[in-house]
C-alpha cells in the first residue's frame, strides 16, 4: 500500500505588484508547491484571488520562467536570447555603465522599476542608495500611480484616501472610471453591503462596464471629457447653493478661484462636451448632497489609469465642496488643507538642494565610481545566497523568482512576504 505524501500547509500573499496582497493559502508535498487557493478567513480579501493566480503552483514552475541572465544575440522584438554567467552579466553590466558615465556623465543612467514582487522592504528602496550615490537621473518608481498621486497631494494635500472597509456605511457610493467588479474584486463586497443598508451605486464610465451594469444609476460622459463633468458637477453645486461655505473657508485654500472657473462650465456646455444631459448633472449633484448631509457619507472610487493622468485632480476636488466629511467606523474621511505657497517653496527648496548635491556627485564622478564596484561586491554576494537555495526536481533555481522552492523546503510559505503597496 502506497503512502501518500504529507501535505503541509502554509500561510502567505500574493507576490505579484497589487495593493490588496490577497491572503493565501499554499498547500506543499515534499517541498514541491501542489496547490493555491484564498484565504476566507481573512477580512478584506475573504478567499478571492484573481485570474493570475489561482494557478500559480503552475506557473511558478513553467519551465519558460526566466531564472537566470540572458543576452539578447538577435535583432529587437525577434526573441533570441542566450543564456549567461551572473558573472558575465555583472561584468558586462559594469563595463557599459561605466563607457556611459565616461561619455555622457551619470545622469544618462536612469533606473526604473517599481514593486513587483519585491514586497515593502525592498519594493519600496530597492537600488534608491546606489542610484543616488552614483548621481543617475531620478523619476517616479512608477508611472502607474505617480499622475494621479500627485493631483490628488496638490489638490487634498497629504492625507490618505477612503478605507475601502469604510464604503460600507455609506449612503452614496460613486464608482468614477473603475471597473470595480473585473479590477478591483475587493472592494466590490463593501459596496454590495452599503447597497444592502439603503445606499446608492452610481458608475460614471464612457462604456458599459461589469459595474456600470450592476450599478443604480450609470452616467456615461463621452471618452476623455472626466474633467468637464467634474466641472460642470461643482459648478451645479455651487449654484444649487450645496456648498458648506463655513467648513470650505475654514479647511481649503482656492475656493474663490475654483468657484469661479467653474462659472464657465454651465449646463448647457457640459451638456455639449460630455453628451450627459444637464438635468441629469443637476440631479447627481443634488442627490450626493442630500445623501451627505442625512446619516451617511459619500464616498467618490477613483481609478489611477487612462485617460489623462491628472484628471484625477478634477475629480478629486468635486467631492470635498458639498459639505463636512464625518468619521465613520472610526474611520475619518477628512480633507487636509493645502497651502500652495508653502509648497512652492518647499519644491524649490528640494530643488536648489538637489542641484547642489548633484553637483558634488558630478565632481565626484571625475575621481572614478566607487559605488559602481561596491554594487558588484554585493552583487556577487547575492548570487552566492541565491544559489544555496534548495534544488527544485533536481535542478538549481536560481533568482528573486524562486523564492517559493527555497522557502517551502525550510519550511516557511513561498510569499510570506507582506507583498506591494501603493
Amino acid at each position: 500500500m502506497n503512502e501518500q505524501p504529507a501535505r503541509e500547509t502554509f500561510f502567505g500573499g500574493c507576490p505579484h505588484d497589487c495593493p490588496d496582497t490577497c491572503a493565501m493559502i499554499y498547500e506543499v508535498e515534499d517541498g514541491r508547491l501542489v496547490e493555491v487557493r484564498g484565504n476566507k478567513e481573512h477580512p478584506m480579501t475573504r478567499g478571492g484571488l484573481c485570474v493570475k493566480l489561482k494557478d500559480y503552483h503552475d506557473h511558478h514552475y513553467n519551465p519558460d520562467r526566466v531564472l537566470y541572465p540572458l543576452r539578447r544575440v538577435g535583432p529587437k522584438g525577434s526573441r533570441q536570447f542566450e543564456r549567461m554567467s551572473w558573472d558575465d552579466a555583472i561584468t558586462e553590466i559594469t563595463a557599459r555603465w561605466k563607457d556611459i558615465i565616461a561619455k555622457h556623465g551619470s545622469e544618462a543612467i536612469m533606473p526604473y522599476s517599481y514593486l513587483g514582487n519585491e514586497g515593502l522592504v525592498q519594493g519600496l528602496t530597492a537600488g534608491d542608495a546606489f542610484f543616488n550615490r552614483l548621481g543617475s537621473t531620478v523619476n517616479e518608481k512608477t508611472f502607474c500611480a505617480s499622475g494621479s498621486s500627485t493631483a490628488w497631494l496638490l489638490t487634498v494635500g497629504p492625507t490618505g484616501g477612503v478605507d475601502p472597509e469604510s464604503f460600507a456605511h455609506s449612503k452614496y457610493i460613486v464608482i468614477w472610471a473603475c471597473n470595480s467588479i473585473s479590477t478591483n474584486l475587493h472592494h466590490w463586497p463593501f459596496v454590495l453591503e452599503a447597497r444592502k443598508a439603503g445606499a446608492k451605486i452610481v458608475v460614471i464610465d464612457s462604456f458599459r462596464s461589469r459595474t456600470a451594469k450592476q450599478a443604480d444609476w450609470h452616467i456615461a460622459p463621452k471618452p476623455g471629457t472626466d474633467g468637464a463633468l467634474a466641472m460642470g458637477i461643482i459648478a451645479a453645486l455651487i449654484r444649487g447653493g450645496h456648498v458648506d461655505e463655513d467648513w470650505v473657508a475654514k479647511h481649503t485654500v482656492g475656493y474663490p478661484e475654483l468657484a469661479e472657473r467653474a462659472a464657465d462650465f454651465t449646463p448647457d456646455y457640459v451638456e455639449q462636451v460630455t453628451g450627459v444631459a444637464a438635468e441629469d448633472i443637476e440631479k447627481f449633484a443634488r442627490e450626493q448632497t442630500v445623501a451627505e448631509r442625512g446619516e451617511g457619507d459619500v464616498h467618490v472610487n477613483f481609478p489611477h489609469g487612462p485617460p489623462g493622468r491628472l484628471r484625477p485632480k478634477h475629480l478629486h476636488r468635486e467631492p470635498f465642496v458639498g459639505s463636512e466629511h464625518e468619521e465613520k467606523a472610526g474611520h475619518e474621511n477628512s480633507i487636509a488643507p493645502v497651502h500652495a505657497a508653502l509648497e512652492r517653496e518647499r519644491e524649490e527648496a528640494i530643488e536648489h538642494h538637489g542641484h547642489e548635491e548633484r553637483a558634488e556627485k558630478r565632481a565626484e564622478d571625475q575621481h572614478g565610481h566607487p559605488m559602481i564596484e561596491l554594487v558588484v561586491g554585493r552583487l556577487h554576494q547575492a548570487q552566492r545566497s541565491t544559489e544555496r537555495h534548495a534544488a527544485v526536481d533536481g535542478e538549481k533555481v536560481l533568482g528573486a523568482g524562486s523564492e517559493v522552492a527555497g522557502n517551502a523546503e525550510r519550511g516557511r510559505p513561498g510569499a510570506e512576504h507582506a507583498g506591494s503597496q501603493y
